[in-house]
């Protein structure tokens, strides 16, 4: 059919445009990130053992994009041919990716210390690193990327000032955005430093 993906047009695999217009380019271009993320901590850290959460994460989001998200590849508005928002959603990807990854061993985290607040490990369980490697682990990683996250959102702004002269001019959603991301940095920012005291 047309919607399936061996027999979709090469304009659809090939766009003429920026490969993160929309939510399905996004996914994808995110699940990429996400791997190379891991592949690259991998090379650093023995996390052969989070390899099944993360291919796991990986067939969801593709999953997720080639069967609801799909949309036919179109030309791209005025508002969105600019050099910032290919900036700012490069940015915004590769960010995302990462945080992804210091989320997913954020969860390990989590799910080991409830497990040995029952009662100890079990011998699967005992074979994956203590909860201060996951913990420092996952604060590199968030340190590593909260800068390349911020300048995501001041492009983002510049973007859309130069798109419409002036900020999140889209819409209430895209103001309500911007506030939730400076209140998020805020928190990061002090939970950094927290860190850093203790």
């Amino acid at each position: 059919s047309e919607h399936s993906f061996p027999t979709r047009r090469s304009s659809d695999l090939f766009p003429s445009h920026d490969t993160t217009s929309n939510m399905y380019e996004y996914s994808i271009s995110g699940a990429l990130t996400f791997a190379l993320a891991y592949l690259l901590t991998l090379r650093k850290y023995d996390l052969r053992w989070l390899g099944l959460p993360v291919s796991i994460f990986v067939l969801l989001v593709l999953g997720t994009a080639v069967t609801i998200l799909y949309r036919p590849s179109a030309p791209l508005v005025p508002a969105l041919k600019s050099t910032w928002l290919v900036i700012h959603v490069s940015a915004a990807i590769i960010s995302g990716g990462v945080f992804f990854l210091a989320n997913v061993i954020s969860g390990m985290y989590l799910w080991l210390d409830s497990i040995e607040k029952r009662g100890g490990r079990n011998p699967w369980a005992k074979r994956l690193p203590d909860l201060e490697t996951l913990d420092q682990l996952a604060y590199r990683l968030v340190a590593f990327v909260f800068p390349l996250w911020t300048f995501s959102v001041i492009a983002g702004a510049i973007w859309a000032e130069h798109a419409k002269d002036r900020y999140y001019w889209l819409g209430r959603k895209d103001g309500w955005d911007m506030h939730r991301r400076m209140i998020d940095n805020k928190v990061k920012t002090d939970e950094v430093f927290d860190y850093d005291k203790n």
